[in-house]
């Protein structure tokens, strides 16, 4: 038993001296946001094989913080968008969206949902 402690205790000692460790624990400090988005992503990622919805959503959650600035003033700017990228290229747009959100929803309502509270809460 106390040859087991030693042992952990030695192991726990070379990881803190470890440089590769320390950077990404520096990192981790200065980018707690980005860290915890990752690590979201990963689960979501995962998630996504056993429970597609609660995946996607988790995603779309992540990515609607990440881009709801984007989001909103593409909603805002949806007809000069489509006008600027042309009638085919609009057409192949709207399709494909359509078509990815039939085949996942959750990520878009998770996205989405973000965007919006985010926009709200910008805003007031």
């Amino acid at each position: 038993m106390a040859e087991e402690k030693n042992r952990i205790s030695e192991t726990m000692e070379n990881l803190k001296n470890n440089e590769k460790i320390g950077c990404v624990c520096t990192f981790a400090k200065n980018n707690a946001r980005d860290v915890v988005a990752y690590i979201l992503l990963l689960i979501g990622f995962i998630w996504s094989f056993f429970h597609p919805v609660y995946g996607g959503f988790l995603v779309g959650i992540v990515a609607g913080f990440y881009f709801s600035l984007e989001l909103s003033s593409l909603v805002k700017n949806f007809r000069g968008f489509l006008a600027i990228q042309g009638t085919p290229r609009s057409i192949v747009l709207g399709v494909t969206v359509i078509l990815l959100f039939i085949a996942s929803p959750a990520i878009f309502i998770g996205a989405a949902l973000v965007a919006l509270i985010r926009h709200f809460l910008v805003e007031s």
